[in-house]
């Protein structure tokens, strides 16, 4: 690879960054918000106890501070696009953390007895991993990284409940998982797209000026 193409490559993928970094922040903010209102349903309904809806929230609480501050550093520094490794890695690595987070706070927040605090809680995920795609979509492996342990591991506590209630819950959850990572992927697919053709674009005119330009100086040197 040339590096006229290497260039095009690492403006590509940091347009990506960029829009990740650009959009996620609103999303994040909602996300704590709702966590600390189902923490809250949960325990005074009596289906989780008060210590674990704590522990959920301060978990949410942390983690989207921590991941803002990310956020803020990024476009603070504003950095080079040929650095968009770095800072795709770091932002893949907080939505991993999310996910797993969500997804194992899952095993202790579904509560056996409670088919409507299930429900709530399910919702509540899939609303999540719904809005990622939003905020963050174009980057690929930080949405997987944050989708699928965020659904699949609820999923399979509805399975070991294995009766028939469950078995159709697992199956719109998986169904669910299946539908947002196809639309992700197209997500990021047409993104990708639509940047690199404008910059292609922008290329093309850049050369067709310069070489006007040199047309143009040469015609007007004296024989």
């Amino acid at each position: 690879m040339n590096t006229k193409n290497i260039e095009l490559e690492d403006r590509v993928h940091a347009a990506q960054v960029r829009a990740a970094y650009g959009n996620a922040a609103p999303a994040m903010g909602l996300t704590a918000l709702a966590a600390l209102l189902i923490a809250g349903i949960l325990a005074s309904t009596g289906a989780v106890g008060w210590p674990v809806a704590i522990a959920f929230s301060v978990f949410m609480l942390v983690q989207i501070q921590a991941r803002l501050l990310l956020i803020a550093a990024y476009h603070r520094q504003d950095p080079p696009d040929h650095e968009w490794r770095v800072w795709s890695r770091r932002f893949a690595a907080g939505a991993t953390i999310s996910g797993f987070g969500l997804g194992l706070f899952s095993w202790l927040l579904l509560a056996p007895n409670r088919v409507d605090m299930q429900l709530l809680l399910m919702v509540y995920l899939c609303a999540v991993a719904g809005g990622a795609i939003t905020a963050f979509g174009v980057l690929r492996p930080a949405i997987y990284f944050c989708t699928l342990p965020m659904l699949l591991v609820p999923a399979a506590w509805m399975m070991m409940r294995n009766d028939w209630l469950h078995w159709i819950l697992t199956i719109l959850i998986i169904g669910w998982l299946l539908a947002i990572t196809h639309h992700a992927r197209r997500h990021a697919a047409r993104f990708e797209a639509s940047v690199r053709l404008r910059y292609e674009d922008e290329e093309l005119n850049e050369r067709q000026r310069s070489e006007k330009s040199l047309a143009g100086g040469a015609s007007c040197t004296p024989r």
